[in-house]
C-alpha cells in the first residue's frame, strides 16, 4: 500500500515526442526535435514545411543546435540528420536561418570533427545557393581551418575532412583552391560539380555568370541527346532567351506521348450535380483519398513524349534553367477535346461549371474519365481515370404556399448509353427546366411533384376565468356568528379550434421515353418519376376552458361579552365563523378543428417520343 502511495505521488515521465505533437506545437519546437529524430523510426520529413504530412511549425536557434549536437555524437543517425538539416536549410520560413548562424555552426561542428561530422559536411556542402555565408564569417572560419591543417599531428582522414570543409565554403569568400578566382581559372575547369558551386558561391556576379556559362558548355557537350550536341549554337540562344530548350515538333514530330502517373497525381474523379440548377463540378481524389476541390491533374513530369530523331522520352518543359540544356518539349503543342477537362500551361484541369450537355458527354463514358489530350497531333495514352457520378439528391418540385398543387411536369428520360439515364424536367408553368445523369441502378433519385401542404388550423381561445365569491361578514354581537362566503361563478368555455387546411394536389406528370429497349426502361420510369398529393394540414386544439371563480371565504366569529348582575361580574361568549363559498365549476373546453384532407396524387403517364 505505501508504495502505490509513493508510485500516486510520482510525477508522470514525459512521453517522447511525435511527428504529429512536434506539428501541434503552437511555436518553435526547441529541443524537442532532437529527442524525436534519435527515436527509433523517426520519419525526418517533419523537418520539411513544404510537404504533405505533419511537419514542425517553426524551429529556434536552440532547436537547431540541439539537432546539430545529437547529430554529431551519433544520436541521430547520419540519413536522418541529413536530410532534417537538408530540409531546414531550404526553408526560408525557418525563423533562425535568415541570416548565417546555421551555415556557420554547421561549419564550427564539422571542424571540430566527431562521428557525425561527415554528415553536417555533407549538409553544408549540398546546401541551397541563397543560403550563403557573408565573407567575414567566411574568413574567420577558413582561418580555424587553415589552423588545424598546419598542424603536424593531423592525421590523414582528418586533413580530408578538413579539405572538403575548406572547399565548401571557401568559395564565398572569392577563393578556388586557396587562391583567388579569376575567369581564367574558371573557363579552366571540367567538372561539372565544382562549376555549379561557383556559380551558385561566388560572391561577384560577373564570376558567377562566367562560370554558368561554362557549365552550360560543359553539359551541352556531355549531353546524352545528340540534339543538343549537334547544335550547340541553337541550343545556347534558346537558354538566353527563354531558360529552356524546347526541341522544334516540326523537325522531330511527335511520334507517341504517355502520361505515368505519380504517387500524387489524381486516380479518380468525382462528379458532383446540383440539379436544382443543372450546373456540376469535378473533384480529383488522390491515392491517400485526399480531396481536391480545385482539381488539376498534372502533366509534367508525369508527361513522357517521344520524338523522331531523338534519343528517349522527353518532359514538358518546366522553369527555365540557364545552364541546363536538358532537352523538353514545349506545353505549347499540347490540345485537349474533352467535355469536363480544360489546358492550363503544363496542367490539365477539371472543370466546375459543367452544365447539363457536359454532363451527359462524360456520362456516356460510364465509369472512365479519358481525356482526349494530343501532343503535337498525336494522342496521349495512360490518361485514363476512374469516373465517379456522385449520387444525386431527389428532385421534389413544389408549389409557392400552403395547399398549392405540384407543378404539372414533362420528364424526358433518355439512355445515353454505358448504363445511364439522363432526366431532363421541364415545369409546364413557368418553362423552368432542370437536369440530371444517373446510373440505371442508382434507385436513390427521384423527380416529383408534389402538393403543398396544407396549413394548420389556428387553436381555440381560452374561456374566461369565474368571478371569485364574496366574503362573509364579520360576526357581531350579541349573536358573534360570521356570515357565510359567496360561492364562486363557473368558468367561461373555450372556443373550438378552426379546421386545418387541405393538402396540395400532385401535378399532372409526362414522362416521355427515348430508348432502344422501352419495355425495360418503363417499369423503371414509374419507380423515379411520382406525383405525391400534399399532407393535410392539422385542425386547431380546442380552447381550454376558464377556471370557476374561488368561492368566498365565511366571515370571522366575534367576541361578546355580558354583565352578570348576581355575580356583578362579565361573561365573555364567541360566536361561530360563516362557512366558506364553493368553488365554480371550470368552464367546458372548445373541441379541436378537424384535419385537412390530403391531397391527391396527380397522374404519371409514359409515352414514346414520337407518339
Amino acid at each position: 500500500m505505501l508504495l502505490l502511495l509513493l508510485a500516486a505521488n510520482l510525477p508522470a515521465l514525459a512521453a517522447p515526442p511525435t511527428a504529429a505533437s512536434l506539428a501541434a506545437t503552437d511555436g518553435p519546437v526547441g529541443a524537442a526535435l532532437a529527442r524525436y529524430l534519435a527515436e527509433p523510426g523517426a520519419d525526418p520529413r517533419v523537418c520539411d514545411r513544404s510537404g504533405a504530412g505533419p511537419s514542425i511549425p517553426g524551429i529556434d536557434e536552440a532547436g537547431v543546435r540541439a539537432v546539430l549536437a545529437a547529430a554529431k555524437t551519433g544520436k541521430i543517425p547520419a540519413p536522418t540528420a541529413e536530410a532534417c538539416l537538408g530540409a531546414l536549410l531550404r526553408d526560408p520560413r525557418a525563423a533562425y536561418l535568415t541570416g548565417n548562424e546555421l551555415v556557420l555552426v554547421l561549419a564550427e561542428a564539422a571542424a571540430r570533427g566527431g562521428d557525425g561530422a561527415d554528415t553536417l559536411l555533407g549538409v553544408l556542402a549540398d546546401r541551397p545557393a541563397d543560403c550563403r555565408l557573408d565573407r567575414d564569417i567566411v574568413k574567420r572560419t577558413l582561418a580555424r581551418v587553415d589552423t588545424k591543417l598546419a598542424r603536424a599531428s593531423l592525421e590523414a582522414g582528418e586533413k580530408a575532412r578538413l579539405l572538403r570543409l575548406h572547399r565548401a565554403i571557401e568559395l564565398e569568400a572569392g577563393l578556388i583552391d586557396g587562391a583567388a578566382a579569376t575567369e581564367a581559372r574558371i573557363t579552366a575547369e571540367d567538372k561539372v560539380g565544382r562549376l555549379a558551386a561557383m556559380a551558385a558561391r561566388l560572391p561577384e556576379a560577373g564570376l558567377r555568370e562566367v562560370a554558368s556559362l561554362r557549365l552550360r558548355d560543359l553539359r551541352i557537350a556531355a549531353s546524352p541527346f545528340a540534339v543538343v550536341r549537334d547544335a550547340p549554337d541553337a541550343v545556347r540562344r534558346a537558354l538566353d532567351e527563354g531558360g529552356v530548350y524546347a526541341v522544334d515538333v516540326a523537325r522531330h514530330p511527335v511520334s507517341a506521348a504517355r502520361w505515368v502517373p505519380g504517387p500524387q497525381d489524381p486516380s479518380i474523379v468525382r462528379l458532383v450535380q446540383a440539379a436544382e440548377t443543372g450546373r456540376s463540378h469535378l473533384l480529383a481524389v488522390l491515392p491517400d483519398r485526399t480531396v481536391r476541390t480545385e482539381a488539376s491533374v498534372p502533366l509534367r513530369p508525369a508527361l513522357a513524349v517521344e520524338l523522331e530523331g531523338v534519343e528517349g522520352p522527353l518532359a514538358l518543359c518546366g522553369e527555365g534553367d540557364r545552364w541546363d540544356p536538358t532537352p523538353c518539349v514545349a506545353p505549347s503543342v499540347l490540345a485537349l477535346d474533352h467535355p469536363g477537362a480544360q489546358l492550363d500551361g503544363d496542367k490539365l484541369r477539371l472543370r466546375n461549371d459543367l452544365v447539363v450537355d457536359d454532363v451527359v458527354l462524360l456520362g456516356r463514358d460510364g465509369e472512365r474519365f479519358l481525356p482526349r489530350l494530343m501532343v503535337g497531333g498525336v494522342a496521349a495514352t495512360g490518361l485514363d481515370l476512374v469516373l465517379h457520378f456522385d449520387p444525386v439528391a431527389p428532385l421534389v418540385l413544389s408549389g409557392t404556399g400552403p395547399s398549392r398543387p405540384g407543378p404539372d411536369l414533362r420528364v424526358d428520360l433518355v439512355e445515353i448509353g454505358n448504363g445511364r439515364l439522363f432526366f431532363g424536367v421541364q415545369v409546364l408553368e413557368t418553362s423552368t427546366r432542370y437536369a440530371v445523369v444517373t446510373a440505371r441502378h442508382d434507385e436513390g433519385f427521384q423527380v416529383v411533384s408534389r402538393g403543398v401542404r396544407g396549413q394548420d388550423g389556428q387553436p381555440g381561445h381560452a374561456g374566461a376565468r369565474g368571478t371569485d365569491g364574496s366574503r362573509g361578514a364579520y360576526g357581531s354581537c350579541p349573536s358573534g356568528n360570521g356570515g357565510n362566503g359567496g360561492n364562486g361563478g363557473p368558468g367561461g368555455a373555450g372556443t373550438n379550434g378552426s379546421p386545418g387546411g387541405d393538402g396540395g394536389n400532385g401535378g399532372n406528370i409526362t414522362v416521355v421515353l427515348d430508348c432502344e429497349s422501352c419495355e425495360a426502361l418503363r417499369p423503371i420510369a414509374l419507380r423515379r418519376v411520382a406525383s405525391q398529393g400534399g399532407a393535410a394540414g392539422k385542425g386547431g386544439a380546442g380552447g381550454k376552458g376558464g377556471a370557476g371563480g374561488k368561492g368566498g371565504s365565511g366571515g370571522n366569529a366575534a367576541s361578546c361579552s355580558t354583565y352578570d348582575a348576581s355575580s356583578k361580574s362579565y361573561r365573555s361568549s364567541y360566536g361561530t365563523s360563516g362557512m366558506s363559498g364553493t368553488d365554480g365549476a371550470a368552464g367546458a373546453s372548445g373541441s379541436s378543428g378537424a384535419d385537412g384532407r390530403p391531397g391527391t396524387d396527380g397522374s404519371v403517364s409514359v409515352r414514346l417520343r414520337g407518339d
